[in-house]
């Protein structure tokens, strides 16, 4: 302060006046930024903090730490473990920071242990000076232990994650790194960047456990059927009977897009009729059939509830004569058996079941299949709460940023109507001139708001989607906190210590750009919307074969992430569609098989980018790829189109010469990598999986613009207080001028 109280002595008059105006912009801007803060909610917010659990992480963080744990704890022995890591390497920068791993614990699980293994490397400056790592499971610390820089290559630590501190569902691992670097006068350097942790993506949470037996209870659906023991559900399989109506089908789809999501890395699960139940040799079955196409060994099991079924479902949970878990969804109604797989897809609703038997009534589903949403805001909403199971934490001084990753972002094309509201809260002591809030759309930061002392205890910032960011493509949501605190000395006391909590219920709603032409960067749109299947027909083979139905399920599985079970899906066979027995004009399509086993394909072939020759025997080149005669005739492909019957609905064919076409597009997108890589309206697929993206169909850019008179009335307060500040900036400029002028007058008068 003294070298700017004698650098401010020795300006000049001018010198002074451009100081006083400079100071004054800032001022109005500070003052506009506090005009501009969103009002405060009056609504007493039940206060569901993580406040305590904030105070007890630092407290622990600050204490004389543990004895470093460098060896592999020696735990029970258990049959199963699971290891859950990062996706990629972390880095803990600064003071203090948090990174976290979340990690599910089914309902199965009799967990028996728990341990972290973190491989790390130091900042070389990280030697002897206060350095430590804490862990804490939702937000409740554990274990915390001293850190320092020993060698050039990664060092490892492990901490014993006490058991009862986990729970059933989601848990939080948070490890936070503590670091404080000193200069030459023995004061910490508060603003280097050289105090980094980097936590290597090698690092795990390892939980071992036995699993408890099912006892044929249905509230533990999806297990057996699906499990981590089997998490690409290669032993399940998912039949119908023989006739393989119409209702059937429906059903073993709804079952088969809800099963697949919940697959990893893989999606091997099968479908097929009842008479492929030996040849897939799977140990876990479901059972989906009508009543009077029940396998005569199937009745028996059925017969017991004959009476209840005629305005009702049953969902039986039974072993099969081998022994082997079986679930049965009978009824004597197609909308008895698509009662029944919407039941058993509801997390909701099954965790009520506490036996074999549920009788499922028909209709009971429909106060939430013909619910209409109250705004749009209801639709591609997320709350913290289902992206975190909580709220956010941020500790420690200066930059604190966390992402949200969003499964259905990934390439969505964003919306103009896009809208963010945050709910938070922050510490008291921040110097409230340097902090604030940052909210940023990938990489894009979108908007900002400055934290005040004021509005400490609840705090909002709630806006639309800047123009310039729509129609762009983001896989995350990132917030950001810049926690500074006055005069930060070499010893922070626990007080000291900056924190902010983004509460539980902010919401995100980001809908995608509907008006654009469908292409696979935009899954699950167009055969999504607001969380449900959207109007989706299957169109297969009329003989259609185990092949078919299963690539039919695993597509549906794709395009299922975070859709609810209520959805509209329905199958009809392709000769059916088009003899008009089925209305397949208003739907979106997924049209499956060969130009020769599936009509409404060869019917469609005129539409297709690739084309079919006369003979239905090879794909055609056009103006984007000349096709080889071998390559024509074994490729398969997956054509994305805009319906020609329907305008806004669309068309996905899986689609190739023969069979063998199929598997490709089969082995294709059970692979979640492979999956992760679909873009473009067009993809080949060869017998080696190496697929050729093609985009055919242009974009049609989203052009929401506001007029100049619509943006003047929804921001009046903005326009008013920017036209006075304009005003009072240019009267500065005057007298600026006019102080100019004058003393240049005095200095020739001298002169």
């Amino acid at each position: 302060m003294g070298r700017l109280n004698e650098k401010y002595k020795k300006c000049s008059i001018c010198k002074k006046v451009l100081c006083i105006f400079v100071t004054g912009i800032i001022a109005l801007f500070v003052q506009s930024t506090y005009c501009f803060a969103e009002p405060q909610n009056d609504d007493k917010e039940e206060r569901v903090t993580n406040e305590e659990g904030i105070n007890s992480i630092i407290s622990t963080m600050l204490s004389e730490p543990s004895k470093t744990i460098v060896d592999l704890p020696e735990v029970t022995k258990t049959t199963y473990s699971s290891d859950f890591s990062w996706s990629s390497d972390k880095t803990l920068n600064g003071i203090l920071s948090t990174e976290s791993l979340y990690f599910k614990i089914p309902k199965y699980w009799n967990t028996k242990y728990a341990i972290v293994s973190i491989q790390y490397s130091l900042s070389q400056l990280i030697t002897d000076i206060p350095a430590t790592i804490t862990f804490s499971i939702n937000n409740k610390p554990f274990y915390s232990c001293k850190i320092k820089y020993e060698n050039s290559g990664p060092q490892i630590i492990y901490a014993v994650i006490p058991v009862e501190l986990l729970k059933e569902g989601f848990n939080n691992l948070g490890v936070s790194g503590y670091v404080r670097l000193y200069n030459d006068e023995g004061c910490i350097d508060d603003y280097s960047g050289a105090n980094w942790i980097n936590i290597s993506k090698n690092s795990y949470a390892r939980i071992g456990y036995e699993v408890e037996n099912h006892n044929n209870k249905i509230l533990y659906y999806p297990y057996p059927f699906i499990s981590t023991m089997d998490p690409t559900a290669k032993d399940t399989a998912i039949l119908v009977s023989d006739k393989k109506d119409n209702g059937e089908l429906s059903a073993s789809m709804i079952l088969a897009a809800n099963l697949g999501t919940k697959t990893s890395e893989e999606n091997n699960l099968n479908m097929g009729s009842y008479s492929d139940y030996r040849k897939f040799n799977s140990s876990n079955t479901i059972l989906v059939s009508l009543t009077q196409n029940l396998p005569s060994e199937m009745k028996e099991y059925v017969s017991p509830y004959t009476k209840e079924l005629n305005d009702n479902g049953v969902v039986l949970f039974i072993n099969d004569a081998n022994g082997n878990p079986m679930l049965l969804l009978v009824s004597n109604k197609e909308e008895g058996l698509i009662e029944c797989a919407r039941m058993i897809s509801d997390e909701n609703r099954v965790d009520q079941e506490n036996s074999n038997v549920a009788m499922v009534r028909i209709g009971s589903a429909d106060v939430i299949k013909n619910s209409t949403k109250l705004n749009d805001s209801s639709a591609y909403t997320y709350t913290i709460e289902s992206l975190t199971d909580g709220g956010m934490v941020f500790i420690g001084p200066f930059r604190q940023k966390s992402d949200l990753y969003l499964s259905t972002l990934n390439d969505y094309i964003l919306s103009s109507a896009g809208k963010i509201s945050l709910k938070f809260r922050y510490s008291e002591n921040l110097d409230f001139t340097r902090s604030l809030i940052t909210v940023y759309w990938g990489e894009t930061p979108i908007a900002s708001k400055k934290l005040t002392k004021e509005r400490s205890s609840g705090d909002e910032l709630t806006f639309t989607i800047p123009a310039d960011v729509v129609g762009t493509s983001a896989g995350k949501v990132s917030i950001a906190f810049d926690l500074e605190i006055q005069d930060l000395i070499c010893t922070p006391r626990q007080m000291d210590m900056p924190w902010a909590y983004v509460t539980k219920d902010s919401i995100l709603y980001l809908p995608i750009n509907t008006s654009i032409v469908p292409k696979f960067d935009t899954l699950p749109h167009p055969f999504q919307k607001d969380e449900r299947f959207n109007q989706v027909l299957i169109v297969i083979p009329d003989e259609a074969k185990a092949q078919e139905l299963t690539l039919a399920g695993k597509m549906l599985a794709i395009y299922g992430k975070s859709a609810d079970p209520y959805g509209n899906i329905e199958v009809c066979r392709g000769s059916d569609c088009l003899n008009s027995s089925v209305n397949y004009k208003d739907k979106n399509i997924i049209a499956v098989g060969t130009p020769k086993s599936n009509k409404f394909i060869s019917n469609l072939n005129k539409n297709l980018y690739f084309k079919y020759d006369e003979s239905n025997t090879k794909l055609l080149s056009n103006e984007k790829l000349i096709l080889s005669n071998n390559y024509a005739e074994n490729v398969g492909t997956m054509q994305l189109l805009s319906s020609p019957y329907e305008e806004g609905q669309a068309i996905l064919v899986l689609t190739g010469a023969k069979d063998s076409s199929l598997e490709y597009i089969d082995k294709f997108i059970k692979d979640e990598k492979l999956t992760w890589a679909l873009k473009d309206d067009c993809i080949l697929i060869d017998d080696n999986l190496d697929a050729k993206m093609y985009r055919f169909q242009k974009d049609v850019e989203e052009k929401v613009k506001p007029s100049l008179g619509k943006k003047i009335i929804e921001n009046k307060q903005y326009f008013l207080y920017t036209l006075a500040s304009t005003s009072i900036m240019f009267i500065l400029f005057l007298g600026i001028v006019f102080i100019l002028v004058r003393n240049k007058m005095r200095n020739n008068k001298d002169k």
